[in-house]
């Protein structure tokens, strides 16, 4: 079994925008919008995972998440992150 995954979403300094993505998979999201994440490797902590899937999807290095909850995903955990910035 896995680690789980992490979830994130950026907010605009003004709170009125959130960054989302269009997803391509898993098959059941691809289409639809989500925040962005991924499954944590290896000895990743959430918050490595969640620094590392950001840069990855977003192609930014974002470092100052904040911890907001946990909730099951399956026989796994998935750890939801935000952040206030301005990806552009």
């Amino acid at each position: 079994m896995g680690k789980g995954y992490v979830l994130g979403f950026m907010f605009s300094p003004d709170m009125e925008r959130i960054l989302l993505m269009r997803k391509n998979r898993p098959e059941f999201q691809a289409g639809k919008f989500n925040g962005i994440g991924g499954k944590i490797e290896g000895t990743e902590t959430p918050l490595q995972a969640m620094i590392r899937e950001f840069e990855e999807e977003a192609g930014q290095t974002v470092t100052d998440w904040k911890f907001l909850k946990t909730f099951p995903a399956g026989d796994q955990d998935c750890y939801v992150y935000y952040t206030i910035g301005d990806h552009t």
